[in-house]
Protein backbone atom coordinates (compact mmCIF):
# COMPACT_ATOMS: atom_id res chain seq x y z
CA UNK A 1 0.00 0.00 0.00
CA UNK A 2 2.73 2.18 0.75
CA UNK A 3 4.02 1.64 -2.83
CA UNK A 4 0.92 3.05 -4.11
CA UNK A 5 0.77 6.13 -1.86
CA UNK A 6 4.13 6.77 -2.92
CA UNK A 7 3.52 6.08 -6.78
CA UNK A 8 0.17 8.06 -6.61
CA UNK A 9 2.38 10.99 -4.49
CA UNK A 10 5.12 11.00 -7.35
CA UNK A 11 2.30 11.13 -9.90
CA UNK A 12 0.65 14.25 -8.49
CA UNK A 13 3.82 16.04 -8.02
CA UNK A 14 4.64 15.71 -11.36
CA UNK A 15 1.33 16.86 -12.52
CA UNK A 16 1.37 19.79 -9.92
CA UNK A 17 4.88 20.55 -11.25
CA UNK A 18 3.26 20.08 -15.13
CA UNK A 19 0.39 22.42 -14.19
CA UNK A 20 3.07 24.75 -12.74
CA UNK A 21 5.33 25.29 -15.77
CA UNK A 22 1.80 25.37 -18.03
CA UNK A 23 0.48 28.05 -15.89
CA UNK A 24 3.76 30.08 -15.96
CA UNK A 25 3.44 29.18 -19.87
CA UNK A 26 0.11 30.60 -20.29
CA UNK A 27 1.08 33.65 -18.08
CA UNK A 28 4.14 34.76 -19.89
CA UNK A 29 1.47 33.97 -23.34
CA UNK A 30 -0.94 36.32 -21.59
CA UNK A 31 1.54 39.09 -20.28
CA UNK A 32 3.05 39.19 -24.41
CA UNK A 33 -0.80 39.22 -25.63
CA UNK A 34 -1.27 42.19 -23.22
CA UNK A 35 1.89 44.25 -24.58
CA UNK A 36 0.64 43.78 -27.66
CA UNK A 37 -2.98 44.72 -27.28
CA UNK A 38 -1.19 47.72 -25.61
CA UNK A 39 1.35 48.59 -28.03
CA UNK A 40 -1.61 48.01 -30.49
CA UNK A 41 -3.94 50.55 -28.88
CA UNK A 42 -1.29 53.36 -28.54
CA UNK A 43 -0.68 52.94 -32.44
CA UNK A 44 -4.34 53.19 -32.69
CA UNK A 45 -4.36 56.29 -30.34
CA UNK A 46 -1.78 57.80 -31.80
CA UNK A 47 -3.47 57.48 -35.00
CA UNK A 48 -6.82 58.96 -34.02
CA UNK A 49 -4.80 61.86 -32.91
CA UNK A 50 -3.09 62.27 -35.74
CA UNK A 51 -6.68 62.18 -38.01
CA UNK A 52 -7.86 64.70 -35.45
CA UNK A 53 -5.08 67.48 -35.85
CA UNK A 54 -5.70 67.19 -39.50
CA UNK A 55 -9.40 67.62 -39.32
CA UNK A 56 -8.55 70.88 -37.14
CA UNK A 57 -5.96 72.40 -39.38
CA UNK A 58 -8.55 71.89 -42.03
CA UNK A 59 -11.18 73.44 -40.22
CA UNK A 60 -8.85 75.72 -39.03
CA UNK A 61 -7.66 77.22 -42.27
CA UNK A 62 -10.67 76.67 -44.25
CA UNK A 63 -12.90 78.38 -41.81
CA UNK A 64 -11.14 80.52 -38.99
CA UNK A 65 -8.84 81.82 -41.11
CA UNK A 66 -11.13 83.38 -43.19
CA UNK A 67 -12.90 84.86 -40.49
CA UNK A 68 -9.94 86.27 -38.73
CA UNK A 69 -9.33 88.05 -42.32
CA UNK A 70 -12.87 89.19 -42.96
CA UNK A 71 -12.95 90.00 -39.03
CA UNK A 72 -9.78 92.49 -39.40
CA UNK A 73 -11.36 94.44 -42.42
CA UNK A 74 -14.30 94.49 -41.24
CA UNK A 75 -12.90 95.94 -38.13
CA UNK A 76 -10.41 98.64 -39.53
CA UNK A 77 -13.58 99.78 -41.97
CA UNK A 78 -15.77 100.55 -39.24
CA UNK A 79 -13.15 102.03 -37.07
CA UNK A 80 -12.14 103.76 -40.04
CA UNK A 81 -15.18 104.93 -40.43
CA UNK A 82 -15.87 105.98 -36.71
CA UNK A 83 -14.79 109.72 -34.99
CA UNK A 84 -13.46 109.54 -31.93
CA UNK A 85 -13.21 113.33 -31.69
CA UNK A 86 -13.37 113.87 -27.94
CA UNK A 87 -14.95 110.63 -26.53
CA UNK A 88 -12.98 109.72 -23.59
CA UNK A 89 -10.15 106.61 -23.82
CA UNK A 90 -12.84 105.39 -21.43
CA UNK A 91 -15.16 104.98 -23.78
CA UNK A 92 -13.29 104.86 -27.21
CA UNK A 93 -12.55 101.01 -25.71
CA UNK A 94 -15.86 100.40 -25.08
CA UNK A 95 -16.81 101.82 -28.88
CA UNK A 96 -13.64 99.68 -30.13
CA UNK A 97 -14.89 96.18 -28.14
CA UNK A 98 -18.38 96.84 -29.65
CA UNK A 99 -17.53 96.78 -33.08
CA UNK A 100 -15.65 93.74 -33.09
CA UNK A 101 -18.13 92.36 -31.66
CA UNK A 102 -20.46 93.59 -34.35
CA UNK A 103 -17.71 92.32 -36.90
CA UNK A 104 -17.82 88.79 -35.68
CA UNK A 105 -15.26 88.97 -32.60
CA UNK A 106 -17.37 86.56 -30.36
CA UNK A 107 -17.72 83.94 -33.15
CA UNK A 108 -14.22 83.43 -33.91
CA UNK A 109 -13.62 83.21 -29.82
CA UNK A 110 -15.99 80.69 -29.64
CA UNK A 111 -14.26 78.90 -32.43
CA UNK A 112 -11.02 79.25 -31.05
CA UNK A 113 -12.49 78.00 -27.54
CA UNK A 114 -13.81 74.51 -29.22
CA UNK A 115 -9.78 74.08 -30.78
CA UNK A 116 -8.55 75.04 -27.76
CA UNK A 117 -10.71 71.90 -25.47
CA UNK A 118 -8.79 69.76 -28.71
CA UNK A 119 -5.54 70.80 -27.60
CA UNK A 120 -6.07 71.35 -23.62
CA UNK A 121 -7.02 67.69 -23.54
CA UNK A 122 -4.39 66.43 -25.93
CA UNK A 123 -7.30 64.80 -28.07
CA UNK A 124 -4.67 66.25 -31.04
CA UNK A 125 -0.57 66.45 -31.35
CA UNK A 126 0.30 69.59 -30.44
CA UNK A 127 3.46 68.80 -32.25
CA UNK A 128 1.57 68.75 -35.48
CA UNK A 129 -0.81 71.75 -34.80
CA UNK A 130 1.43 73.86 -32.99
CA UNK A 131 3.46 75.30 -36.05
CA UNK A 132 0.95 76.08 -38.37
CA UNK A 133 -2.00 77.59 -35.67
CA UNK A 134 0.17 79.12 -33.09
CA UNK A 135 1.16 81.85 -34.75
CA UNK A 136 -2.21 83.12 -36.09
CA UNK A 137 -3.62 81.99 -32.89
CA UNK A 138 -1.23 83.68 -30.61
CA UNK A 139 -1.38 87.32 -32.76
CA UNK A 140 -4.94 87.10 -32.75
CA UNK A 141 -5.53 86.64 -29.45
CA UNK A 142 -2.84 89.43 -28.59
CA UNK A 143 -4.51 92.01 -30.68
CA UNK A 144 -8.23 91.14 -28.93
CA UNK A 145 -6.94 90.88 -25.45
CA UNK A 146 -10.01 93.53 -24.80
CA UNK A 147 -12.40 91.41 -26.96
CA UNK A 148 -11.36 88.38 -24.85
CA UNK A 149 -11.92 90.54 -21.41
CA UNK A 150 -14.94 91.49 -22.48
CA UNK A 151 -16.56 88.00 -23.69
CA UNK A 152 -15.82 86.77 -20.23
CA UNK A 153 -19.29 87.80 -19.68
CA UNK A 154 -20.50 85.33 -22.12
CA UNK A 155 -18.09 82.48 -20.72
CA UNK A 156 -14.54 81.43 -19.37
CA UNK A 157 -12.77 81.22 -22.11
CA UNK A 158 -10.64 78.73 -20.12
CA UNK A 159 -9.10 76.89 -22.41
CA UNK A 160 -7.97 79.89 -25.11
CA UNK A 161 -6.14 81.08 -21.88
CA UNK A 162 -4.47 77.88 -21.20
CA UNK A 163 -3.71 77.29 -24.80
CA UNK A 164 -2.35 81.14 -24.81
CA UNK A 165 -0.34 80.31 -22.19
CA UNK A 166 1.58 77.32 -23.61
CA UNK A 167 1.67 78.66 -27.05
CA UNK A 168 3.57 81.62 -25.92
CA UNK A 169 5.78 79.90 -23.34
CA UNK A 170 6.33 77.88 -26.04
CA UNK A 171 7.35 80.08 -28.44
CA UNK A 172 9.53 82.40 -25.75
CA UNK A 173 11.18 79.21 -25.08
CA UNK A 174 11.56 78.00 -28.84
CA UNK A 175 13.37 81.89 -29.56
CA UNK A 176 15.40 81.33 -26.22
CA UNK A 177 16.65 78.13 -27.43
CA UNK A 178 17.57 79.51 -30.97
CA UNK A 179 19.59 82.57 -29.11
CA UNK A 180 21.46 80.08 -27.77
CA UNK A 181 22.60 78.18 -29.96
CA UNK A 182 23.50 81.04 -31.96
CA UNK A 183 25.65 82.06 -29.05
CA UNK A 184 26.96 78.87 -28.66
CA UNK A 185 28.38 79.12 -32.23
CA UNK A 186 29.63 82.74 -31.66
CA UNK A 187 30.88 81.62 -28.93
CA UNK A 188 33.11 78.80 -30.13
CA UNK A 189 33.99 80.87 -33.38
CA UNK A 190 35.69 83.79 -30.84
CA UNK A 191 37.38 80.83 -29.26
CA UNK A 192 38.62 79.22 -32.13
CA UNK A 193 40.08 82.41 -33.60
CA UNK A 194 41.65 82.86 -30.49
CA UNK A 195 43.39 80.06 -30.49
CA UNK A 196 44.23 80.84 -33.45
Amino acid sequence: MADWFMILKEIVSILAEATTILGVIALVYTVRQFKRSEVQRDMDVRMQKIEYSVDLLHAFSKDIIPAINTYIRRVQAELDIAKFGSVGQDKKGEIIVAVKIQCGGLEILNAMEHICVYVKTEIVENDIIFDPISGVFCDFMSQNEDLLESALQYGPFKNIRYVQNLWTTEKILAITNQQMEELAMKKEELLSRRMT
